[in-house]
């Protein structure tokens, strides 16, 4: 990376790198910010999975944290539902 020495190109390279504003959305050829209560679900699904990692995120639900884990929720399937005392069986 090139050093950057004027303040100004240096603030515009944090904010590139600051999802919660919006030159890193631009730099990502959004044409604005998206409501700020999606973005971490944006920033998730462009994070590539490594195949490695799979096992263990399949067992993981993130208990405790405000995210998701997208491989855990799939390999739950539909449990949710079932669990749910409000849910109508359709026979």
């Amino acid at each position: 990376m090139s050093h950057l020495t004027d303040q100004s190109a240096r603030d515009n390279h944090a904010n590139q790198l600051n999802p919660c504003h919006t030159a890193y959305w631009k730099s990502r050829g959004y044409e604005e910010m998206p409501p700020i209560q999606d973005i971490p679900y944006i920033i998730e699904a462009g994070k590539k999975i490594k195949p490695e990692d799979n096992e263990a995120n399949i067992k993981n639900p993130n208990k405790g944290t405000p995210g998701t884990n997208p491989q855990y929720d799939q390999a739950q399937g539909d449990r949710g539902k079932q669990l749910n005392p409000n849910h109508k069986k359709t026979h």
